[in-house]
């Protein structure tokens, strides 16, 4: 399924010490998180979409699109300004 291959992209390109932070929902799993934004059409739902968390649970980054190396930096640099 889609997930799986998101989860084997994610462990071959993620470094180590970010992979204890990543989780993956899909699914009626998305139904239990209100607060995310993920397009009311069929086609966003099909879309990966990532966001940052902090410590309290709020959502202080995302955005959306398939993963990329540039998609990974991105990330990387928002996390890192976050820190």
């Amino acid at each position: 399924a889609v997930s799986g291959k998101v989860r084997s992209k994610l462990e071959d390109n993620v470094q180590e010490h970010w992979k204890e932070h990543i989780v993956v929902v899909k699914g009626k799993t998305l139904d239990s998180y209100p607060d995310l934004d993920l397009g009311k059409g069929k086609d966003d739902r099909k879309k990966p979409y990532f966001y940052l968390v902090d410590k309290t649970g709020k959502i202080v980054w995302h955005t959306s699109g398939n993963y990329s190396k540039a998609k990974q930096q991105e990330i990387e640099n928002k996390l890192h300004e976050l820190i």
